[in-house]
């Protein structure tokens, strides 16, 4: 018998699905439809997430899950920049005038980033500071340790410090004498690094109390700047919304109060487009040292779809910014925050942050503090 002559149905069916095969692959405007509808469909998807979470930005000021979502404008504008495009290629007049009202709001939280309204003080101190969460054990401690060397901060802070931690950066700190050290097992180990003399201590604040280091960095002169360095409790949940809130605002107080040139420092796990941040900036009265910068993502490494700005330094009114960047993945799930500022030089102060508390700590020189 010869195979050309099956007639078999088995054979037929053969035939016919590779005469549609052959159909298909020969066939470009098919294989460009397919495509072009997925991502239509992606476009559109991606549009209507976008819509609803400008809409939660907008609602923020009213509740927990609002507010959690106002934290993620950059990536509601990049969606709504992609499917604006494909809802005008569609003639769903609609809803482009929905993504085009939505693209308006984000750009609007976005703008300052983009502005800088600062300005350098004609005589001024540089100081540079170098902060990241280092997530426990995480860290690769050889990509610090090379960021370190590259950037030479004057001050080191770092969050969710373990004693491993202290232990990988060994080396690289001994240019650091001036320390205050408190690592521990979980999240809530904090270090202090510093080149120039310093008077810190760590104090708690809040009704879930979380450890954070206030006091004052002498500069060039004897000038005094108050450092509060920050590490407070993720908003998860309403209530630890509430306790993230009550731990900035008590430090924001403190800040107010004691006046004269000031900067804090550390993971605020606040974004700067959520209204809770714009409450911190108005009752502290600092200014965010990213503005002008553009958007620096801070958090989450791995994850550029949820990508947000958390991790901040904030700054007082008079003291200028000369450079502010994320720096490189480091093991973490956070990339390291690196500010330079310019701090205007003035006769030594008599600045004291931390109240009666402060003045009874004592600098830590060439030793470490559990």
């Amino acid at each position: 018998m010869t195979r050309g002559n099956d007639t078999s149905p088995a054979a037929s069916r053969d035939g016919h699905s590779l005469s549609l095969v052959r159909a298909f692959l020969h066939t470009p405007d098919s294989i460009n439809n397919v495509l072009v509808d997925f991502v239509k469909r992606i476009a559109n998807f991606a549009g209507g997430l976008a819509i609803i979470g400008t809409a939660c930005r907008l609602a923020a000021r009213t509740g927990w899950p609002f507010e959690l979502a106002s934290h993620f404008v950059a990536i509601y504008s990049i969606a709504l920049i992609f499917a604006l495009p494909f809802a005008l290629h569609q003639r769903f007049k609609k809803r482009a005038a929905l993504y085009l009202l939505a693209l308006i709001i984000c750009a609007t939280d976005l703008q300052p980033l983009f502005s800088y309204t600062g300005f350098i003080p004609r005589d001024h101190i540089r100081l540079s500071i170098l902060s990241a969460n280092v997530k426990q054990d995480s860290l690769d401690a050889d990509r610090l340790c090379r960021l370190i060397n590259a950037e030479n901060p004057d001050i080191i802070c770092l969050s969710e410090a373990t004693p491993t931690t202290v232990a990988g950066l060994k080396q690289v700190l001994v240019g650091y004498p001036h320390r205050l050290e408190a690592p521990t097992r979980g999240c809530l180990g904090i270090l202090f690094y510093s080149r120039l003399p310093c008077t810190v201590t760590i104090r708690s604040h809040g009704r879930v109390p979380a450890p954070f280091i206030t006091g004052t960095v002498t500069l060039e002169g004897g000038h005094e700047i108050g450092v509060w360095f920050v590490h407070v409790w993720p908003p998860v949940s309403p209530r630890m919304k509430r306790v993230r809130d009550d731990q900035l605002l008590g430090v924001a107080d403190e800040i107010r109060l004691a006046g004269g040139d000031s900067i804090m420092i550390g993971d605020m796990n606040v974004s700067c487009f959520s209204p809770d941040f714009e409450r911190l900036l108005a009752r502290s009265g600092l200014s965010d040292s990213g503005r002008g910068f553009g958007f620096s993502p801070t958090w989450p490494v791995n994850v550029p779809l949820f990508w947000t700005m958390i991790d901040h330094v904030l700054i007082s009114s008079e003291v200028g910014v000369l450079s502010r960047i994320s720096g490189p993945a480091i093991g973490s799930d956070h990339f390291p925050v690196i500010v330079r500022l310019a701090i205007p030089r003035r006769s030594p102060s008599r600045l004291d942050p931390g109240g009666p508390v402060s003045r009874s700590a004592r600098g830590i020189q060439g030793a470490d503090q559990g």
